[in-house]
């Protein structure tokens, strides 16, 4: 269907296409590349977190303030570019997260004090939050319901894949003689993803349906006549989404994004770190890493696609579990001064697996977003999930001071599993139309 024909469509039809096309193919491609260079720059911080530690002479709760300083950013971004993306398009808005992902992680190497780090992962966030909601927006009105979780996963699996190049990018670096900070230069050929983007890509039907919707309704001054007689008309704004139709749905996937924002700050702010505290040298750090990462490939993609075929729910609930057990046994070894390292990496790769929840957790919430504002939905959820993690983490990291930073590791898996009750509060949406879900 090309854009001339989608514009025309009448009512509200469902103009996701059927089967994959070209464009769902390309879109898939594109989101996966600019999801996959957003996640390098967190791999890179991940990796090299305790030597940034050690360099600037931070405490656990100080590298937590790092985090909540990325996560404060990433929620200020969601006040903003979402609302492009919904009002002026999916292509304009991954355009503009592309150069501020370049740009920010371009200079990351750059970093010379604590201020200037607490700077750049402020605005690093900026480009990684609402890339990821307007990534799943695009997906969603891009691929057929019945396979939409698992290209997704697609989607998703460049958060592993970034963080695994990031790590394997590193250790051929420092082998070489060279510093870490090397790596971010690399986020210049990202700069390249905009050919496709505004040369190759067309804007979803769906999308150029609302657009049509909204700019009829302002032509024609429909929207007085209609509140006079008592109808409620469609607005591309944040009020939209605590309508009593759609509040419900909004607030749980808002809710599966808040606990899924401490699971994965907490992950990423202690992971590496926990490691350290284990008595790891560098070498075996990094190793580790690759491991959890290259394993979580798998997973999100995997996730995805038996989500379409056995439900989000069930999937929801054995991926999280996985990870909740593996960091679980790992924990007891710390704590029994038992640490087998052979195990460590097999706890790694299930923990790897069970990250794979995350690709629940955002097609989930992007699911349950009204279409008119799905991308500024997903936005807001994402929005609250940084603020959640902003607050959470620091908090963890002062716990990890009195405590262990393995202990808080852990413990951020174990309140991500609690996006299983959450996903079990919501209706199943595998297979179902979007419009079924949330209009």
């Amino acid at each position: 269907m090309n854009e001339t024909k989608a514009a025309r469509s009448p009512g509200r039809v469902n103009l996701v296409p059927d089967h994959m096309t070209k464009q769902s193919y390309a879109v898939v491609i594109v989101c996966f590349l600019c999801w996959m260079f957003s996640t390098i720059g967190n791999g890179v911080y991940s990796v090299a977190s305790p030597m940034l530690q050690e360099m600037f002479g931070m405490s656990t709760a100080t590298s937590g303030l790092v985090v909540s300083a990325f996560s404060l950013g990433g929620w200020v971004s969601t006040l903003v570019l979402p609302k492009i993306a919904d009002k002026y398009g999916r292509r304009l808005c991954l355009g503009i997260c592309v150069i501020i992902i370049v740009v920010c992680n371009g200079t990351y190497g750059l970093i010379g004090s604590i201020g200037m780090l607490f700077v750049v992962r402020f605005f690093c966030n900026w480009g990684n939050t609402c890339i990821w909601a307007v990534n799943a927006s695009y997906i969603s009105e891009m691929v057929p319901a019945k396979q939409r979780a698992f290209y997704t996963g697609i989607m998703q699996s460049g958060t592993p894949i970034g963080n695994f190049l990031s790590s394997f990018l590193i250790s051929i670096l420092v082998g070489i003689g060279l510093s870490w900070q090397s790596v971010s230069y690399t986020f210049f050929f990202a700069l390249l993803l905009l050919i496709p983007i505004f040369f190759v890509l067309k804007e979803s039907p769906t999308w150029l349906q609302n657009k049509l919707e909204f700019a009829q309704a302002k032509a024609a001054k429909e929207q007085a006549a209609q509140e006079a007689a008592g109808i409620t008309t469609k607005k591309q704004g944040y009020s939209e989404l605590f309508k009593k139709k759609y509040r419900k749905n909004v607030i749980l996937g808002c809710l599966m994004s808040m606990f899924g924002g401490i699971l994965t700050w907490g992950n990423s702010a202690y992971f590496v770190l926990s490691l350290a505290d284990m008595g790891y040298p560098e070498e075996v750090r990094t190793t580790m890493h690759m491991c959890l990462w290259g394993v979580a490939i798998i997973g999100y993609a995997a996730s995805g696609g038996i989500s379409d075929k056995i439900g989000r729910k069930r999937t929801m609930l054995i991926f999280r579990s996985m990870m909740v057990i593996a960091l679980g046994v790992i924990l007891v070894m710390f704590y029994t001064d038992n640490l087998i390292t052979p195990l460590v990496y097999v706890c790694l790769a299930f923990a790897g697996l069970g990250m794979g929840g995350m690709t629940i957790q955002i097609t989930y919430t992007n699911e349950m977003m009204p279409p008119h504002v799905r991308t500024i939905g997903t936005g807001f959820a994402i929005g609250c999930s940084r603020l959640t993690a902003m607050i959470a983490v620091p908090i963890l990291g002062a716990f990890a001071d009195v405590t262990s930073v393995p202990l808080a590791w852990f413990l951020s898996a174990a309140i991500g599993w609690l996006m299983v009750p959450v996903a079990y509060m919501c209706m199943e949406t595998a297979g179902k139309n979007l419009d079924e879900i949330s209009d």
